[in-house]
């Protein structure tokens, strides 16, 4: 009965060592876990991968993606990508099933075939690979964002798509498999060799037996406490394992949890500008590139890219003038693309977007960019001098205070935006009018008034002469600045209108090369439509302030004469 005993222990001792061992080496669970999108998914132009996907792991994860040829990988706002995307087929990775181990892709959108997302405005980075290549999930700043994986817009975007990450996965048996199959069999050996008991007479080995019975039980006993010991020391174990091993699931779903209950922060904690700095630069230098082209071969078409609004139009009857040869002209200067001194980029992220940024050392000058919708790039809609004794307002570059305004709704300002442009207009043509007490007190308005007062005078006896301006409303725009003022940029067609006092009489320029160059002529018995383009900057105080609206800065440029005889 001793040695069947001590076979048995060692046998299943030798069994749950095996067991255990076997858990920590060759039984052992990989080092990684991979899940990847189901082969039946539909082929679309577009493939979205969403942030859920690096919830699986609290370290950055691995996406591996494959593909035929060459392919987009684009960083962006996950609004930004979905407002790209619209209603295109696209195949959205929208988190990771652990348990079957692949990657949950949901199919959606109609539009076969979309616009190469390559170039667009909204990526914060992106690069194209040829075949394969690993992406570690990156998050440039705060907020929600996506990857955008594309061919060209027309091919099928890749779907060979999977994501790896470390597995998390235990053995909390393998320590307690160890602790007993040693010991079993440590016990079993022990019995092998256990000392036999002495024999004489029946009736002695009866008496012997009944001796040593006793101190027998009581060595088993004492194996029996010493086991009792063990088996609670090897129950403490297991507890301590399944506690850690619970606690060691349990800390990510905590962690999970805290992360998805919003901070106690300010209202505009949710806001973020719709362009990082990174990305300003970018599109800058592509306006200058652009306006660099157009420069060379003077060529309007070369602009269009990049160019809208006034800084379009300015530079396309600069182009002209230059190539009618008119007296005077030279190209206008070009933009220069950095260092930024200061920029306000609006939080709104509804579309038309508008962003103001600062350059320029010894002349900074204001550009407007302007992006129409999601697919169309930003550009460059006015590029206005700041005058002389003005300033920027103060404006960290990110600043999240800064919002598209509604130009009729003057909350909390002075006026409302679109009403500043209606009485700056009155001010230009008039500067006797009611609203000129609205403004403080400007170089630039007190010349242009100068020179309007000094044209009636010298046509006086010749000539009536007076002035309207014509507001484009397409180009008001308006952002909030970080005082509770705003910034307002608008254009303005100028025209000085001429025509003689006296029918028959003639209106004559002669003096001006540059005007007989563009009207083609040095005298006129009609009526002369001289057009300006005028650029101009605001600053609206908050209300309750005591300062005024000022022109900080502004532009003017004679585009064309119209002879109307």
């Amino acid at each position: 009965m001793r040695i069947l005993t001590a076979i048995v222990a060692i046998v299943l001792g030798a069994a749950a060592l095996v067991a255990g061992i076997g858990q920590k080496t060759f039984w052992a669970p990989s080092e990684t876990v991979t899940a990847a999108i189901p082969g039946s998914v539909e082929a679309a132009p577009l493939t979205v991968i969403e942030s859920g996907v690096n919830d699986v792991n609290e370290d950055p994860i691995e996406i591996t993606i494959k593909g035929d040829g060459e392919f987009l990988l684009a960083l962006g706002r996950s609004s930004d990508v979905d407002a790209w995307v619209g209603d295109a087929s696209v195949n959205r990775v929208t988190e990771v099933d652990t348990e079957e181990r692949v990657l949950k892709t949901v199919h959606e959108g109609s539009e076969d075939e979309v616009p190469n997302p390559e170039n667009s405005d909204l990526w914060v980075a992106k690069d194209t690979v040829d075949g394969e290549t690993v992406y570690t999930w990156t998050e440039p700043a705060e907020g929600e964002w996506s990857l955008l994986v594309a061919a060209d817009g027309s091919d099928p975007a890749p779907t060979d798509i999977s994501v790896e990450w470390p597995n998390n996965a235990t053995t909390p048996f393998a320590l307690g498999l160890i602790i007993i199959g040693a010991l079993l069999v440590l016990f079993g050996l022990l019995r092998l060799v256990w000392p036999s008991k002495k024999t004489g007479n029946g009736a002695r080995a009866a008496n012997d037996d009944t001796r040593e019975v006793p101190q027998v039980k009581g060595s088993n006993g004492g194996v029996a406490k010493r086991l009792t010991a063990v088996g609670a020391m090897v129950a403490l174990t297991f507890s301590g394992v399944t506690a850690a091993h619970a606690t060691e699931e349990s800390e990510p779903s905590d962690a999970s949890a805290s992360a998805d209950v919003p901070e106690d922060t300010d209202g505009d904690s949710d806001a973020y500008p719709v362009l990082l700095e990174m990305q300003l630069e970018r599109i800058l230098s592509g306006v200058s590139r652009a306006i660099e082209a157009g420069d060379e071969d003077l060529d309007a078409g070369l602009l269009e890219a990049r160019l809208g609004g006034d800084a379009l139009s300015d530079r396309r009857s600069n182009y002209k003038q230059i190539s009618d040869e008119v007296d005077g002209v030279k190209l206008l200067e070009p933009v220069v693309a950095g260092p930024v001194r200061t920029s306000a980029v609006t939080t709104t992220t509804d579309w038309p977007r508008t962003v103001l940024a600062v350059t320029g050392e010894e002349s900074p000058r204001i550009l407007t960019l302007t992006q129409k919708d999601p697919r169309s790039n930003y550009k460059l809609t006015q590029n206005v001098k700041m005058l002389a004794g003005t300033s920027f307002p103060g404006i960290v570059i990110g600043d999240t205070s800064i919002h598209t305004l509604d130009l009729s709704d003057g909350s909390g300002l002075q006026t409302d935006p679109e009403d500043a442009t209606v009485q700056l207009r009155r001010f230009l043509n008039n500067p006797e009018v009611s609203q000129k007490d609205m403004f403080a007190e400007s170089p630039y308005i007190e010349a242009v008034h100068e020179a309007q007062n000094e044209a009636k005078s010298e046509a006086e006896d010749e000539a009536t002469v007076e002035y309207k301006r014509f507001i484009d409303d397409d180009s008001i725009h308006a952002v909030s600045t970080p005082d509770g003022g705003a910034l307002v940029t608008l254009s303005i067609e100028s025209v000085m209108i001429t025509a003689p006092r006296d029918e028959g009489a003639t209106v004559t320029w002669s003096k001006n090369k540059k005007h007989v160059d563009l009207a083609g002529a040095d005298e006129t018995t009609g009526t002369a439509n001289f057009s300006y383009a005028e650029s101009f900057a605001l600053y609206i105080p908050a209300a309750g302030s005591d300062d005024k609206i000022q022109v900080i800065a502004a532009d003017s440029e004679l585009q064309k004469i119209d002879i109307d005889e």
